[in-house]
């Protein structure tokens, strides 16, 4: 259940920062018209920075997930 939760804010999340970067907020690598590294545009996209930190919020939430299970499957004893 936790870790569902979890996917559900990651998801929720990523599409926020996905609509936000593409439509609110300029690139930073825009900002500067000088850089003509395009690997450095393709890491720094609006699609790359959502994907981004959509892994790192399933990776988190499947370790608090593990993390309440084992709490949640102890039992106390008296």
């Amino acid at each position: 259940m936790s870790f569902a939760v979890g996917l559900i804010s990651a998801l929720l999340l990523s599409l926020f920062l996905l609509v936000v970067y593409s439509f609110v907020i300029e690139s930073r690598v825009d900002l500067f018209g000088n850089i003509d590294n395009e690997k450095l545009q393709r890491f720094m996209s609006p699609r790359a920075i959502s994907l981004s930190m959509f892994i790192i919020n399933i990776t988190l939430s499947f370790i608090y997930s593990l993390i309440i299970a084992i709490f949640a499957k102890r039992k106390i004893k008296e």
